[in-house]
């Protein structure tokens, strides 16, 4: 997991935390970088905990740049808050590493503004005061198919989709609040195939295999 000031922050996949590679942090915009390995199919999660701020806060999603709301922690300590995908409230659609679609198609040639955070998982901590509990409202966030043309697709060849509904065991609730000053902290988490980052030096390269001993022939006593 990923830290600033006292707040911690990390990717699970498939129930396990990912593992951060190349840890860069920008103090003056406060902003954490780093990249972890996405495996097509695999739904993940994010999760974070406050340590350090005396009071609540929090933290808002953005997948590809776009906002897939977030949690709130009433209090610092151990609690940790987890977003695993998107919810109408009473069922929760989970994220997932999926292919990005490539075209030859010219018309795609021109890069949206969108696409710029392309393979960015983002989560953005804030202050907050909370003002009490209200009916969750539907997250009307969608992560539909995007189509880029192939000469534009630099390193990035996956996207974030979300699978198919699945009943949540009780309907959510939220907490209504608003921000008392702009993010303590962004935490960016680059996703790529691990083989991207192995060849290009931002994972460490799996370990050559074990070497064979040969078995030398055993001659027999002269003579016998």
């Amino acid at each position: 997991m990923v830290n600033y000031a006292g707040i911690s922050c990390w990717v699970e996949i498939e129930n396990s935390i990912a593992t951060e590679y190349r840890v860069e942090t920008f103090e003056d915009h406060r902003v954490v970088f780093c990249y972890i390995a996405s495996e097509l199919g695999k739904s993940f999660s994010v999760a974070w905990r406050n340590c350090y701020l005396p009071s609540a806060s929090a933290g808002h999603v953005f997948m590809d740049g776009i906002e897939c709301g977030g949690r709130v922690l009433a209090c610092p300590g151990a609690a940790i808050a987890k977003h695993e995908g998107i919810t109408d409230t009473t069922t929760v659609r989970r994220f997932v590493f999926s292919s990005l679609t490539v075209t030859d198609d010219d018309t795609f040639l021109t890069e949206l503004p969108s696409h710029q955070k392309l393979g960015c998982i983002e989560v953005a901590i804030y202050p907050i005061q909370i003002f009490g509990y209200v009916p969750t409202v539907s997250n009307s966030s969608t992560l539909s198919e995007i189509k880029i043309h192939e000469r534009s697709k630099k390193a990035v060849t996956q996207q974030i989709r979300v699978a198919e509904p699945r009943m949540l065991l009780a309907p959510q609730a939220a907490l209504a609040h608003r921000f008392t000053g702009p993010p303590i902290v962004t935490f960016v988490f680059k996703y790529r195939p691990i083989d991207f980052l192995r060849a290009n030096g931002i994972a460490p390269p799996l370990p050559p295999p074990p070497q064979r001993k040969r078995k030398l022939p055993v001659e027999s006593p002269a003579g016998g």
